[in-house]
């Protein structure tokens, strides 16, 4: 019988204290350190908004700025949740549509998914919330809910302000695809979340493809975007190079954070974990 499956052999596991290595059976183990893929993508998300539209400035709230307009939604709904909801339900009643629940969150560009879901879920009540934002404004007692509401509604009538958000729920589509893929089980990775054998098999059947797409063939992976901008500035060829040059210098700052981070995945000794993949048997490897 192997002494793996004897029930009496206790696996230790200790530090070293003279060394600071990992002990593992009495075997001195080398930690390797890498970044984790899902932290890549969202530092990629990052960059390519920062680059495309200029970083947000905290607590400006009368800065044009995509992720601002999402934040001082959020701040402005917060502090009177109960008052800005029936406005919310009213407006909707007034345009004819069904009752909605509204739902901010606060801007945060580390915590993944949040701002491209957040993005999302107010385009598509972007047009009775014109309207809620100016309610607040012209009904609110507090000069702060009147100025914040004011900034909002302006915000959101500023096509670069939309641009924006259509982009970073562009981005999302692309961070929802490695989410669901870090939070299912795997072949050979039977806990969510631990899948670092199957991890060059997800970047060549996936991240890179992505990613070599959107450079290469940006329209087709950012096809909202480019179609906001081609039916938004049309009659304004000199605008709608601008914004596509905007847009295109966003993608490629992503690209290349995602090839900066990468470089570890592809030295030893992580680059031996591409023999778990399975198409590497038709090679003879």
């Amino acid at each position: 019988m192997s002494w793996l499956d004897d029930d009496n052999y206790q696996h230790a596991t200790k530090p070293d204290l003279l060394t600071g290595r990992l002990v593992y059976n009495d075997v001195k183990r080398l930690l390797m350190e890498c970044g984790d893929l899902y932290h890549i993508d969202n530092l990629a998300m990052s960059h390519c908004m920062n680059e495309a539209f200029g970083p947000m400035e905290r607590g400006n709230h009368r800065q044009f700025h995509p992720l601002q307009c999402l934040q001082s939604m959020h701040d402005l709904f917060k502090r009177g949740s109960v008052t800005y909801q029936k406005i919310f339900e009213e407006v909707l009643r007034d345009l004819g549509l069904e009752p909605a629940r509204m739902k901010t969150m606060r801007e945060r560009q580390q915590h993944w998914l949040t701002n491209e879901r957040n993005a999302a879920y107010q385009l598509v009540n972007i047009v009775p919330l014109k309207e809620w934002a100016l309610r607040v404004r012209n009904t609110t007692h507090s000069s702060d809910h009147r100025r914040i509401a004011h900034e909002v509604a302006l915000m959101l009538r500023v096509p670069s302000v939309i641009l924006g958000l259509i982009f970073e729920t562009d981005l999302g589509c692309y961070f929802e695809t490695t989410m669901r893929w870090y939070s299912c089980a795997g072949e050979m990775s039977p806990t969510p979340g631990f899948r670092m054998k199957e991890l060059h098999i997800f970047l060549y059947d996936f991240v890179q493809p992505w990613w070599t797409r959107a450079k290469n063939d940006p329209r087709t992976t950012f096809k909202n975007t480019f179609d906001y901008i081609e039916d938004t500035w049309k009659d304004d060829p000199v605008e709608k190079t601008l914004r596509t040059k905007q847009i295109l210098a966003g993608i490629n700052a992503g690209y290349k954070e995602i090839l900066k981070m990468s470089k570890a995945w592809f030295s030893v000794p992580l680059i031996y974990l591409i023999l778990f993949d399975r198409r590497c048997q038709r090679y003879g490897i």
